[in-house]
């Protein structure tokens, strides 16, 4: 009698000869096909002799050591939610791999972490026939790994949430509700603190409670988006990829991000020159001598200090104007050359403001139209050269 398993092997086998003598016969014995299904002959035939041999590791009724020890009689694996975790991690691969590479790596970070947890718990639940000593062996090895990752991405999502309530709360609710949950969490210290404490359970359920509504309010919020006075805000200071921001477009106009700009400078180093406005012309003096261009070294980090002695009511702001490789949708540089206009915020008479520089590219790049420069917008007589050495 043939055992179960040899049976399906031998038909294999059998299959496979079929196929090399047809095969074999109609492409004149001389095709790699050929060779595969010679090489899948032997293979099959090999596995249906051990299985025939071993009688497919059938046990005798009457061996009561072998009967134990059999893979029949092993407890049944626990349920685990691993390759469900696996599962979700393939998902966000695939849609990394056409979307954003963002989900990519966190769709491998979720299939590694997956991975690992499965083999171990697989592991352990063969560590001995005492469940109670299985779940130890797991806990001593991935406890000290689980435990502070865990609590730095709960705390990390907790931090994220609650931040993004606040930047959809109104300012005038926004602190209230601040110092309400600072007040939630002192009683609730002092509540665990206490002689007559409640039990892990409820204390477990009250934090778990709480950490999911703080997570359910930012998604919310997250997905509200901020309050509209920050969204506001937000076309003031960030660019976009439409627009740009008003702060951006170095205008003559005094914005919102100029009104309390600090008008005062404290001691700085490494300043490479002083940039004054007087009637109406731009002075320059670099290491106390006076030039008639501003010279910045290329691609350095140049601090200049701007200083508005115009005698004008309108405030005034010190712009630069050179060349840097443009980048494309996906924020990538690439060789073509952009302009690139930078500025401090607009001071009024009597003020001074620090502009800083990284020029990526010599001044001789320049085509014509597109010099480099240092200007004062709306002060037409206000510009000079700005020399960057290749």
């Amino acid at each position: 009698m043939f055992p179960t398993g040899s049976k399906l092997f031998l038909g294999l086998t059998g299959a496979a000869v079929a196929g090399f003598v047809v095969f074999g016969f109609f492409q004149e014995w001389n095709t790699v096909g050929v060779v595969g299904l010679g090489s899948a002959i032997v293979v099959l035939a090999f596995l249906a002799g051990v299985v025939i041999y071993t009688r497919d590791a059938d046990v005798a009724a009457g061996d009561a050591t072998a009967a134990a020890s059999a893979p029949a009689a092993q407890p049944a694996p626990s349920n685990s939610l691993w390759p469900l975790v696996g599962a979700l991690g393939g998902g966000l691969v695939v849609v990394g791999l056409v979307t954003d590479k963002r989900f990519l790596v966190g769709g491998f970070a979720v299939l590694f972490v997956a991975l690992v947890e499965w083999m171990v718990q697989g592991w352990s639940e063969r560590a001995s026939g005492d469940a109670k000593y299985n779940r130890a062996v797991r806990g001593f090895i991935l406890h000290p790994l689980e435990m502070p990752i865990l609590g730095a991405i709960g705390l990390g999502a907790i931090i994220f949430s609650f931040s993004r309530i606040m930047l959809k709360s109104d300012h005038v609710v926004g602190p209230s509700l601040f110092i309400a949950l600072a007040a939630l969490i002192t009683f609730f210290g002092f509540v665990f603190a206490a002689k007559r404490r409640p039990s892990k359970a409820v204390a477990a359920g009250i934090c778990t409670i709480g950490a999911l509504g703080i997570l359910a309010g930012g998604i919310w919020s997250a997905a509200a988006g901020e309050r509209p006075e920050l969204a506001e805000e937000g076309h003031i200071f960030r660019d976009t990829p439409e627009e740009k921001s008003e702060r951006s477009k170095c205008g003559e106009e005094v914005t919102e991000a100029d009104e309390k700009a600090s008008g005062s400078l404290a001691s700085k180093s490494s300043i490479s020159a002083e940039v004054t406005l007087r009637d109406g012309v731009l002075e320059v003096r670099e290491f106390g001598r006076p030039a008639d261009r501003l010279h910045v070294a290329r691609g350095n980090t140049v601090n200049v200090i701007f200083k508005n002695e115009g005698g004008e009511e309108e405030p005034r702001r010190l712009a630069a104007q050179y060349l840097a490789n443009g980048v494309d949708e996906n924020g990538k540089p690439t060789t073509d050359l952009q302009q690139v206009t930078v500025c401090t915020n607009a001071i009024e008479d009597g003020k001074v403001q620090l502009l800083t520089l990284v020029v990526p590219k010599p001044s001789v790049a320049a085509p014509e139209g597109k010099e480099f420069k240092i200007f004062v917008p709306g002060v037409e007589t206000a510009e000079l050269p700005l020399e960057v050495p290749a």
